[in-house]
């Protein structure tokens, strides 16, 4: 006879040894995993679109609309893509609540993002950094979203 292992048995197997309902290295942990994914994901995304002509070699802010809508699209998967694998990552290492642990994977990911550019901004010369933003082809205004697609 197997024995089934139920949520509210792990939580109370948590509680017994004394662990926090959320495990803090888990979830950094998994927004590490969800960062560097989206790196990697990004860069095949980018061989992809050479692999159907795609010229990404000079994306910048002056010609990012040629990406098209499909580029975008791919974008947001690859994103979704990612911290779902930061989630699952912070979910399993925890061994606990893994749904409680992939939404904090992606509320501290965001907040990181937003920390670094509040940084950023209040250094000063942020039309420095949004021009070599925009050099990489990352879009930085509502002008550079216009047109895509």
């Amino acid at each position: 006879m197997r024995t089934i292992e139920r949520p509210r048995d792990r939580r109370e197997l948590v509680s017994a040894a004394g662990l926090p309902a959320t495990s803090l290295a888990s979830v950094l942990a998994g927004t590490l995993v969800a960062f560097g994914a989206i790196g990697l994901l990004l860069a095949g995304l980018a061989g992809l679109g050479e692999l159907f002509d795609v010229d990404t070699a000079d994306l910048n802010g002056d010609n990012w609309q040629d990406i098209g809508i499909g580029g975008a699209i791919g974008f947001a998967v690859v994103t979704l893509l990612a911290y779902a694998f930061g989630g699952y990552t912070a979910g399993r290492m925890a061994r606990r609540a893994g749904v409680r642990h992939g939404v904090l994977v992606f509320l501290l990911g965001l907040l990181l993002t937003l920390g670094v550019a509040g940084i950023a901004s209040g250094l000063g010369d942020t039309d420095a950094a949004a021009d070599e933003l925009r050099d990489q082809g990352v879009p930085t205004d509502a002008d550079d979203w216009t047109g895509v697609g």
